[in-house]
């Protein structure tokens, strides 16, 4: 889906040198679309990305604040490693996950400090409309030969599909790290932090103490110019009045039977008679 067979379209050829010609085909160069007057960043590594150098210098507010959450020394050296694939087996269990960055501290004395897990959730297409030419690969074409000012179609964004592979990995990768003597520090994109805080029952907005915990989310913006903030909380909480990172998983809030009832006064679909057991 990310790939362009530039064939024999001379428009897009000629926007490409010779040896990318010659492989026939182009990966889709496209990171952030814009939406609803709002920029939303589709590649993890626009978000925050870890290379042979280091960190990006765009990235610095966003790292002091990582490092800050994750206990590092100031000043002090950090070893990362990305992409790293885990599967353990327990009898018939299975832990089999896989972490986009591992973080320790270079210690003193040589040695590595806790473990800390670096999770990086950005916005998800919806695949797109080929017969709209909303598709990844048409919204890129038409991208690269619009004149500036154009407007371009560009895919949907699927922030419900993100929510639930983050809600699912939430919980275990935070446990994960707890038990390692670490952490689990999640940098997601404000527009992620914003669904799930009027999507589902968490309550972020009482989750701001400057302090790690068991879950740390950092959200980060768009706009450059907004500070990154850091919501943390315990997994889940004895009380149900206390806010806890096990409320990703409730309702924000549940209507009253009328309304529901209002949704399904349609004739049914279909009857059966229950057979006797």
């Amino acid at each position: 889906m990310a790939n362009v067979a530039l064939a024999n379209d001379s428009g897009l050829r000629s926007r490409f040198s010779g040896n990318v010609i010659k492989s026939g085909s182009v990966s889709c160069a496209i990171c952030s679309v814009g939406m609803s007057g709002s920029l939303k960043i589709i590649c993890p590594r626009r978000l925050l990305n870890f290379g042979p150098n280091g960190f990006s210098t765009q990235h610095l507010e966003l790292i002091r604040l990582l490092c800050h959450t994750a206990g590092f020394s100031k000043g002090a050296q950090i070893d990362f490693w990305s992409e790293i694939s885990l599967s353990f087996k327990h009898e018939n269990l299975k832990f089999q996950y896989r972490l986009d960055y591992l973080l320790r501290e270079v210690l003193p004395n040589g040695e590595h400090g806790a473990p800390i897990i670096v999770e990086i959730m950005t916005c998800s297409t919806s695949g797109g409309n080929k017969s709209l030419g909303t598709d990844i690969q048409t919204a890129f074409r038409k991208a690269l030969l619009a004149n500036q000012g154009d407007r371009v179609d560009c895919p949907g964004i699927n922030i419900r599909q993100v929510w639930a592979r983050m809600a699912s990995q939430l919980i275990v990768k935070s446990e994960a790290a707890l038990a390692w003597g670490g952490k689990t520090i999640w940098v997601v994109q404000d527009t992620l932090t914003n669904y799930m805080e009027n999507n589902t029952g968490l309550r972020l907005g009482e989750m701001q103490s400057g302090l790690a915990d068991e879950v740390n989310i950092i959200a980060a913006s768009s706009d450059v110019t907004l500070a990154p903030k850091l919501y943390s909380g315990p997994i889940s909480s004895a009380l149900n009045t206390e806010p806890s990172f096990s409320d990703i998983l409730k309702a924000p809030f549940l209507p009253n039977m009328d309304a529901f009832l209002n949704k399904v006064r349609k004739p049914p679909t279909g009857s059966f008679i229950v057979p006797s057991y």
